[in-house]
């Protein structure tokens, strides 16, 4: 055993006591389980009162974009509730540019399953809810301080809802500041450990109730079975490693502005990466280029 070292008891290098909600197949391994329904359902209604959800049904995460040439989608998580609304729920890390369109690709698949021939367009109700660790940069001046946006088509004049079929909410759970101490509602709660949970080695003591003692009973991660702890900690461990490589070609400046994701930067951009030492896939990742245009570069 390594000096130093944290392992878990069957000798696995330790991640945390436990699983990372803002990790998109740790969110999954939580609130897209069936047998974890309450947490999704009280989740959801903390964030979404108006939705009353007493039950809600999974439904395929898969989901064949609108053309057959279009790029398939994945949901972190996809539902609908007792009266029928469609709920697609996505954690993301990374920033990215186009998250406001890519939310809105996302909320158009459930509005195509909703429509039947006949219905003379008759819609149920989308909501796309995104808890993010990044601004996505749209914000009006004076909101530096919120965390949480909700989006709906209206009339720019009047404010005038247009309809009730589309409902946006981000939650920027990076500028959420509350400490233990601090936390009042539900809701505080919920976003203290969407930030925090990974990082405790216990319960805090200003969360003991029934559904977060709940929560922290299936995300600990000694507790899960062998085989899912296994892949946990292996897809974990890439993962950080990934985000330290994007924080330090960030504090390199390998990342630095907005000239950098046009297709004349990229070259360049890749060329930098690869030169300071980032793997290949993390190249890919952060410049779009495919990992064979990426070996092209390295062989001119």
């Amino acid at each position: 055993m390594e000096q130093g070292k944290r392992f878990y008891k069957d000798g696995l290098p330790y991640v945390g006591t436990y699983v990372d909600l803002m990790f998109d197949k740790g969110f999954k391994r939580i609130f897209g389980k069936e047998s974890n329904k309450d947490l999704l359902i009280n989740l959801l209604n903390e964030i979404l009162p108006e939705l009353r959800i007493r039950d809600l049904t999974f439904l395929n995460t898969e989901r064949q974009g609108l053309a057959l040439e279009s790029k398939n989608s994945t949901f972190d998580v996809y539902c609908t509730t007792d009266d029928g609304t469609k709920v697609v729920v996505e954690v993301q890390v990374k920033n990215q540019h186009n998250f406001a369109e890519r939310a809105l690709y996302y909320a158009s698949l459930p509005i195509l399953d909703s429509l039947k021939s006949g219905d003379d367009y008759k819609m149920v109700p989308v909501y796309v809810v995104a808890l993010l660790d990044f601004e996505i940069d749209r914000h009006p001046e004076g909101e530096e301080e919120n965390y949480e946006y909700r989006y709906s088509i209206r009339e720019d004049r009047t404010g005038a809802l247009l309809t009730d079929v589309l409902h946006f909410v981000f939650i920027e759970i990076g500028k959420f500041k509350k400490k233990e101490k601090e936390l009042v509602t539900n809701k505080d709660k919920w976003y203290f450990c969407f930030r925090d949970m990974h990082r405790l080695e216990r319960m805090p003591k200003e969360l003991k109730s029934k559904i977060f003692e709940r929560l922290f009973h299936v995300t600990e991660i000694e507790s899960l079975p062998k085989e899912e702890r296994i892949k946990y900690i292996k897809e974990m461990t890439t993962e950080r490693d990934i985000r330290n490589q994007i924080v330090y070609a960030r504090d390199m400046g390998i990342l630095e502005g907005e000239a950098k994701g046009r297709a004349e930067g990229k070259a360049e951009t890749a060329l930098a990466m690869l030169a300071n030492g980032l793997d290949i896939a993390l190249v890919s990742k952060c410049t779009g280029l495919s990992e064979q245009q990426i070996r092209e570069l390295q062989n001119r």
